[in-house]
């Protein structure tokens, strides 16, 4: 994964045809599909696709070598497929993307194929994901299905593939619905739903990326009749894992995702937005940066924000990053340069007398990035209180506060 950006509303994917030029004598004449084979492909670098809800839509783009749609001269008929060997290419998912999935029963999904008419260049292929079954099973894992595209013309061959992501979901002990991602380690726990939410808070906890910390929101920060708030366990990139980053990430993005397929179903609000606390804070500062168009708004509290060795927390860093990162990874990770005009609306709150996140090289920074790229923001520092909030004066009243101005 490259600067983290996988957005997973609907991608498109392209059948790849080729196409000649039969009144231009410099062109070499085109080879017959006894010679070669066309190969079918989906447009994207990363084969990860995470669908949340019911269906995902790829688009087929019928195109030249130079990337030019075409249209087609014949009728197509293109299918999604399961290739042969399915618990292999599981196998082979897990192991790249550091997952503990299992594939999806045939039960939990219809594939669906489409036409492309002589004359069209394009056509969008659907996948059905029969979500009340994967919900019936309540297993503690999430699943993939690999996935091609074929076609009736034998003369096209599918060489490219999709890893199809779906999260599993299951009820605790507690009645609270926990959404299963990567791994068994990571879940998405919805503890608190709020009938009318205007809201849905995903939270990140804290502890340098070295473990997770126990604490997670409560009613006195949110409000139990204003706003859902889910807590989000992620992978920790640490062990076999360290300097893995893209981990935490996928599981950050990925549950905004979950959030916002699922608002109806969790007291219906209309936005989403990520919160954290020192590390976890950093998770949430670089998933809304990364994620502008799906993050409404983003709650810093004594955030890990510089990634800079030597102004940031040396644990958060040496982990998320590992050890010796170039310095496009660090710039690519150090939140306050990630501000933009677009940046979504932040509240932070940091004390100036934290020595285990040094918010002068932090919260500071980012404080004055937010307002020098005139972003909406509530900035509450404070002189005294460590690294955490029970010290603070005005906290969660101005918290409260600020959620209902918006």
């Amino acid at each position: 994964m490259t600067l983290i950006k996988t957005i997973v509303s609907v991608v498109s994917g392209m059948l790849v045809l080729a196409a000649c030029n039969k009144s231009d004598p410099t062109v070499p004449p085109a080879k017959t599909a006894t010679q070669y084979a066309y190969t079918l492909h989906f447009s994207g670098s990363d084969p990860r696709v995470f669908v949340p809800g019911g269906e995902y839509t790829f688009e087929i783009v019928n195109r030249d070598d130079a990337g030019n749609p075409v249209p087609l001269k014949e009728d197509v008929k293109c299918v999604l497929s399961v290739p042969a060997g399915t618990s292999t290419y599981v196998n082979e998912f897990n192991a790249k993307y550091d997952a503990q999935t299992l594939v999806l029963p045939s039960s939990m999904y219809k594939v669906d194929s489409v036409t492309m008419a002589a004359g069209q260049s394009s056509a969008r292929i659907v996948l059905k994901i029969k979500r009340e079954n994967v919900v019936k099973a309540a297993r503690k894992n999430a699943y993939v299905l690999p996935l091609e595209i074929v076609s009736s013309n034998p003369a096209l061959l599918s060489h490219d593939l999709r890893y199809v992501m779906i999260p599993g979901q299951s009820v605790n002990g507690a009645g609270q619905t926990v959404v299963h991602l990567s791994n068994a380690a990571d879940s998405l726990v919805i503890h608190q739903v709020a009938a009318g939410a205007s809201k849905a808070v995903v939270f990140y906890p804290g502890g340098g990326y070295e473990q997770l910390s126990s604490g997670k929101p409560t009613a006195t920060e949110y409000p139990s009749d204003l706003y859902t708030v889910a807590t989000l366990y992620y992978r920790l990139p640490i062990g076999d894992l360290r300097g893995k980053y893209w981990c935490p990430m996928q599981d950050a993005e990925d549950a905004v995702d979950f959030m916002r397929e699922h608002a109806s179903e969790f007291g219906g609000y209309s936005m989403v937005g990520v919160a954290g606390r020192s590390a976890g804070g950093h998770l949430a500062g670089v998933t809304a940066a990364y994620n502008k168009e799906k993050v409404d708004f983003q709650i810093l509290l004594y955030p890990v924000i510089n990634m800079d060795d030597g102004s940031t927390h040396d644990g958060s860093a040496k982990y998320f990053l590992g050890p010796l990162p170039s310095k496009e990874l660090v710039d690519a990770y150090t939140v306050y340069k990630l501000v933009a005009s677009d940046t979504p609306r932040t509240y932070l709150a940091y004390s100036l007398d934290d020595y285990t996140v040094p918010q002068q090289y932090n919260g500071v920074p980012m404080g004055e990035a937010l307002k020098a790229k005139g972003v909406s923001c509530e900035i509450r520092p404070h002189d005294t209180g460590g690294h955490a909030t029970s010290g603070w004066s005005d906290y969660p009243s101005s918290l409260q506060n600020w959620l209902k101005t918006f």
